[in-house]
């Protein structure tokens, strides 16, 4: 398993693979839940505009891949800030998710923060070595922080 640096005009085909057969993650987990093409669509949409929303910002994003083809994703904002990640679900074993964790740990991240119902992602980042931080109100929700 590999990273690569990504264009901006492939982010969107790349999330829509990466989460097209996770349907726990739209009944449950993202924070638009019940209707996977709109949770799709603002994840996209939250990856895309992420630099016009924040000035001066750094972002790359990265295909994670394997000698089939892409698997999987992850976004760092700033060099030090996880801001969005997925695996495809049928690559989810234990060696691919070490591998996986592997390769976003190689880009030093510092902090990550996800939507404090995404608690599947919460705890797979707390399995791999993140600690709870902090938990904040954001546009009436809460944002749970991660530290690394």
């Amino acid at each position: 398993m590999y990273k690569e640096i990504v264009k901006e005009c492939d982010y969107e085909q790349i999330v829509r693979n990466t989460f097209e057969d996770d349907y726990e993650l739209f009944e449950f987990y993202h924070f638009i839940t019940g209707d996977k093409d709109k949770a799709l669509n603002d994840t996209i949409e939250k990856i895309v505009n992420f630099k016009d929303e924040v000035p001066n910002a750094s972002y790359e994003f990265f295909a994670v891949k394997d000698e089939g083809g892409t698997i999987g994703y992850f976004s760092v904002a700033n060099n030090k800030i996880l801001h969005s990640f997925g695996l495809e679900l049928r690559y989810r074993t234990k060696q691919n998710l070490t591998d996986f964790v592997r390769l976003i740990k190689e880009q030093k991240v510092e902090l990550c923060m996800l939507y404090s119902k995404n608690t599947r992602a919460i705890n797979f980042l707390i399995k791999n070595g993140f600690v709870f931080q902090n938990e904040i109100e954001y546009e009436s929700d809460k944002i749970t922080i991660l530290k690394y």
